[in-house]
Parts: structure tokens; C-alpha cells; sequence
């Protein structure tokens, strides 16, 4: 017996506002790039066929578990009435005026593309987990908050994270605020990606693979000892820093990040307790800046001024700077307490490849230095030493470009004493080592080839 066509079958006998029928909403790719197939009742296409707005039943909607639609017409009332393990979809753009929305735990929002937008200075953010702890998940859209000025960071915001065991995670969601901050979190917020006009995101929480632009301020500002940023990008077209860690006291952490700025330092680091593999650019200012704080496996790149800065203490490991105007490192302590460096690479394209200074009872220790100028003349030196007499240096190597008669790899404007070692000078034009340096290493290899320095 031939199979019998769907259009060879009996009519129905009896159809009403609830019966079923099969719709594939080509808007909707949750389930497969040209389209997600639904079960809708009559009732619910009423509305398109009479000519109706979508608001008019609803631009956001809930399924069930047999894929049947109930629909809100916003997004709280969705929200609402969602329980954990629900997703709300969203089928239109949306524009609210008056009310915060608050996230539920363990409900996640799909905007299948589309843009949900908060307008008026009325102090409302667009989302926010209301200070209690939420998990979820927000998919593929755009959330806008315009139309208001700046106050201050704690509204007018897109998204607002109060409670620390908070964990938003987003993919394919862009936040941008034209007037002001973009989000303030202290939970944790995975995959943003985010334009804010004062601020990018105020951290004090945790960061995960998020990309930030400011245009104004600092793009990824964080000013708390429990701040940490880790896989993520910011860059500030203003003059702020591209990630700015202005921690109190020590904490924070600062992780395979990358930081430009237009204005300021491309990453500054502030009493960072851990600063590992990140890279820094500017084109007004230094690459990096740092101040008492730990780095490890750091880059620093500047087209205007210093590669790599650091004003005080701790311990720096496998630091790179590199300049195409000054110097590519500037290493200044200032701490009684010693500060030493593993592994210093400075290059610099417009100047001095590096600049050691030690001004308090603490010693400056450089273990394994490589330090170029690549500009002729007098201010293509490899390396200047300043200060007391606390600086030592331990294994490496100085050059200076060919063809400056008066640039010398090693020096000094002033006598001082450094306690030096194991160092090759390849010297240009100019002498290997300034007459102004006195070598503080009096003792002498032992038959076992060490040395007391």
C-alpha cells in the first residue's frame, strides 16, 4: 500500500483557538542555521494576521516543555514568571523608560539578535541581579542604555553585578552606554563585549575573556583588593588607561590581558599582587606603568614615551619595554626594601634603551640585562645609571648603534659607584663605559669561579 500524503488526509473535524500547528521561525537559529520549528496555537498568529504590532501579544516568550509559547510583553513580567532551567526568547527589538530590570537565578535570556534598550536619565540601569546571588546566561544581542548623563558609577549603567557569588556569563552580547559607565560588577561576568562613554566596566569582582572600550575614561577600571581580570581586553580612546589596576593595598590580579590606551599608560598597575603575561600599548604614554606591584612575563610598547615604568619596589621577572621615543625601560626604586628584576629586555627606537635609579637604602638588583639603543648619537645609549650608589647588575649585555661618536652603552651625568658583572658592551661610536662609573665589585673570582658582589 502507497504511503498516503499529508494533504491526502481527512480534514480535521474540529479546530478552536488552542489547537496546534507547525510554524519554522527563520529569525530564531537556537536550532539550526535557517531556522528553529515551533508548535504555536491558532490564537497566538491572531495578532499577524489582524495587522497587530508584536507588542501587542508579546515580544518576549517562554516555552514549554512540548514547545508551546506563552508570551510577555516585557521583560520582567517574563522573568517573573520564568523558573530556574527556563530561557527566555526575545522575538523583537525593546525599549523600556522607567524600571531596572532584575535578573532571576538559573533563567537565561536568548535576544536572537535583537536590541534591548533603556532611555532617561532616571537613575534605572538596564539589568541588574538586585544584590542577590544569580547564575545565568544572557545570548546574541544588543543592550543599550542612552539618553541620560553622568552621575556616577553605580547607575545609568547596562548591567549592574552587587552580590560577590554572582556569576553572569554572556556570548555574543554587546553593552554599550553612550552617556555613561557601561557595567559595575563585584560578581563574576564572562564575555562581554562593551562600549561605555565615561568607563568600559568598574571591576571589583572577577573578569573573564571580556573586550572593552572606552571613550573617555579608563576602559577596565578596577580599585579593589579583590579585583581580577584575566583573558581580556581594553582599550581607552580618551585618557584613561586601557586596564587600570589603582589597587589600595596589595591584591589584585591582572592575568593574559592586554591593555591600550590613546592617552594614558596602556596598562598601570597600582599594589598589584599579581600582574602575569599581559601586554601593554600607548600612543601618548608609557606601556606599562608600575608602582610597588608583582610582574611577571610583562611587554611594554609605546610610541610616545616609555616602554616599560616602574617608580618603586618588589620583584619583576621577564620584563620587556620597548620605545620608539624614550627610554624602553625606566626602573626607578625608591623603597628601602631591595627591588629586583629577572631577565630586563629594553630596546628603544628614539632613545636610551634603559634607565636604572636607586634614591633610598634599598638595592636595585638586575639580574640578566639586554639593553639596546638603535638611534645614532648622543642620546642612543644603552643603559643610564642614577642614584645612590645600591645598583647592581648581574650578566647581560649593552649596545649602541654605529655611527654616534658620542653615545656611550654605560652611563652616567654623575659619578657613582655600581657593583657590575659578567657584562658584554658592544659600543657604536662612544666608549663602552662612561668615566662617571666607578666598578663596586672589589673581590675577586674565587678558584671555583664565583664571586662576593
Amino acid at each position: 500500500m502507497a504511503q498516503q500524503r499529508l494533504t491526502d488526509r481527512s480534514l480535521a473535524p474540529y479546530v478552536d483557538k488552542d489547537s496546534l500547528i507547525h510554524i519554522v521561525n527563520t529569525g530564531d537559529t537556537t536550532q539550526y542555521s535557517g531556522g528553529s520549528s515551533y508548535k504555536v496555537t491558532l490564537e497566538s498568529l491572531q495578532p499577524i494576521f489582524s495587522g497587530s504590532s508584536p507588542s501587542s501579544y508579546g515580544i518576549f516568550g517562554i516555552s514549554d516543555n512540548t514547545g508551546l509559547y506563552t508570551y510577555y510583553s516585557t521583560l520582567q513580567d517574563a522573568i517573573d514568571n520564568a523558573s530556574a532551567g527556563d530561557t527566555i526568547q526575545m522575538f523583537a527589538n525593546y525599549v523600556e523608560s522607567t524600571v531596572t530590570v532584575y535578573l532571576k537565578d538559573g533563567v537565561d535570556i536568548n535576544m536572537n539578535g535583537y536590541t534591548y534598550t533603556l532611555q532617561g536619565a532616571n537613575g534605572e540601569n538596564c539589568l541588574s541581579d538586585n544584590n542577590t546571588p544569580v547564575n545565568c546566561k544572557i545570548y546574541d544581542g544588543t543592550i543599550v542604555r542612552v539618553d541620560t548623563t553622568y552621575v556616577n558609577d553605580t547607575q545609568d549603567l547596562c548591567l549592574y553585578i552587587l552580590d560577590k557569588n554572582s556569576n553572569i556569563k554572556t556570548a555574543g552580547v554587546y553593552f554599550k552606554s553612550y552617556e555613561t559607565t557601561s557595567i559595575n560588577n563585584l560578581g563574576t561576568l564572562y564575555g562581554a563585549i562593551v562600549n561605555g562613554y565615561t568607563r568600559g566596566i568598574v571591576n571589583r569582582g572577577k573578569l573573564y575573556s571580556v573586550n572593552v572600550t572606552s571613550d573617555y575614561e579608563t576602559a577596565i577600571h578596577c580599585d579593589s583588593t579583590t579585583s581580577e581580570v584575566y583573558d581580556s581586553i581594553g582599550r581607552s580612546n580618551g585618557l584613561g588607561y586601557g586596564i587600570g589596576m589603582l589597587i589600595p593595598t596589595l591584591g589584585g590580579i591582572l592575568m593574559n590581558s592586554i591593555g591600550y590606551s590613546l592617552g594614558q599608560a596602556g596598562i598601570y598597575l597600582a599594589n598589584t599582587n599579581r600582574a602575569q603575561s599581559c601586554i601593554g600599548f600607548s600612543s601618548a604614554n608609557f606601556g606599562i606603568s608600575s608602582s610597588a606591584s608583582l610582574v611577571n612575563d610583562c611587554k611594554g610598547y609605546s610610541s610616545a614615551s616609555v616602554g616599560f615604568r616602574t617608580l618603586s619596589g618588589y620583584f619583576y621577572s621577564d620584563i620587556l619595554g620597548y620605545s620608539y621615543a624614550s627610554y624602553g625601560t625606566f626602573i626607578a626604586s625608591n623603597v628601602t626594601t631591595s627591588t629586583e628584576i629577572l631577565n630586563l629586555t629594553s630596546e628603544s627606537l628614539g632613545g636610551v634603551g634603559s634607565y636604572l635609579s636607586s634614591t633610598s637604602s634599598g638595592f636595585l638588583i638586575v639580574k640578566n640585562i639586554q639593553s639596546a639603543s638603535h638611534i645614532a648619537g648622543t642620546p642612543g645609549r644603552a643603559c643610564d645609571v642614577n642614584g645612590n650608589n645600591n645598583i647592581i647588575i648581574m650578566g647581560g649585555s649593552m649596545s649602541t648603534a654605529s655611527g654616534g661618536s658620542s653615545a656611550d652603552c654605560f652611563y652616567s651625568s654623575a659619578p657613582i659607584t655600581v657593583r657590575y658583572s659578567n657584562l658584554s658592551f658592544r659600543a657604536g661610536g662612544g666608549t663602552a663605559i662612561n668615566a662617571n662609573i666607578t666598578q663596586g665589585i672589589t673581590n675577586t673570582v674565587d678558584s671555583q669561579g664565583n664571586i662576593i658582589i
